[in-house]
């Protein structure tokens, strides 16, 4: 890996231990990872076709470090107990997934 690479995922990791929540992840195989910091926004801004606010969607952010892989419908629980579903793959860098995620009741 190239030093700025090296640097990205060290400021990534420093970003989601201060904002992120731990989580277990629950892979859609089965598989569990524990203790993965996932930032969860609540307030990212959804525009129709004339760029007025249509509403809001709720994204979860996590390294790849983390989560090497992602599928639709993986699952995560929060500290709180709360239960996510992943919905959508909505961007992917080169050390983070940003998806678009749901509360599960």
């Amino acid at each position: 890996m190239s030093r700025f690479t090296d640097l990205m995922q060290s400021a990534n990791r420093v970003i989601n231990s201060t904002l992120g929540v731990l989580c277990t992840y629950n892979h859609k195989d089965g598989a569990v990872t524990d203790d993965v910091e996932i930032i969860i926004d609540r307030n990212i801004l959804v525009k129709d076709e004339f760029n007025v606010l249509a509403g809001y969607r709720v994204q979860g952010n996590f390294t790849k470090e983390q989560i090497p892989q992602i599928e639709i419908d993986d699952k995560f629980t929060d500290e709180s107990g709360q239960v996510w579903s992943v919905t959508e793959l909505t961007e992917e860098t080169t050390t983070k997934w940003y998806v678009n995620i749901i509360e599960v009741y």
